[in-house]
Parts: C-alpha cells; structure tokens; sequence
C-alpha cells in the first residue's frame, strides 16, 4: 500500500508529514520554504510511491475562512 502524504501549507513555510506504508500513523517529515514546494513534490513522488495528499484547510475556531484559506485554496487547485 502506498503513503499519504499531509501538507500544511503557508506563506513562507511549507510542513510535511508522511504516512507508514499502512496509513496509520502519518509522522512529521520536514518544512519547505513555500516557493520550493513543487519542486519537492515532484521529488519525493519519484522516491516514494503515494496514494493520496491530505491538505489541511485553515479555518477560525468559529469555522470561517482565515486570511490563509484563499492561499491554501489556490495551491490546492495547482496541486490537482
């Protein structure tokens, strides 16, 4: 079984975390400056064999957008 890759996506730092083969437990795997991110990306998919990215969505305790959510937004449609 493949990897999952989680991605918490920022203006200047990109962190990385990435799953065992079984996707159970996903552990903490470096941070990215932000503009080198699909560089990366397209590194480690070479390496590793992924199924699936797990982008988290920012949002305020009360469940609205935070000024990042536009960002994160945007990468996601560029990740697809």
């Amino acid at each position: 079984m493949a990897k999952a890759i989680g991605i918490d996506y920022g203006k200047k730092r990109v962190g990385i975390a990435i799953s065992d083969s079984l996707q159970i437990i996903a552990s903490a795997f470096c941070t990215i400056n932000t503009p080198d991110i699909f560089i990366f990306l397209d590194d480690l998919l070479k390496k590793e064999e992924i199924d699936c990215f797990v982008v988290g969505e920012p949002k305020n305790l009360d469940g609205t957008p935070t000024d990042s959510t536009a960002i994160t937004e945007k990468f996601v449609e560029k990740l697809a």
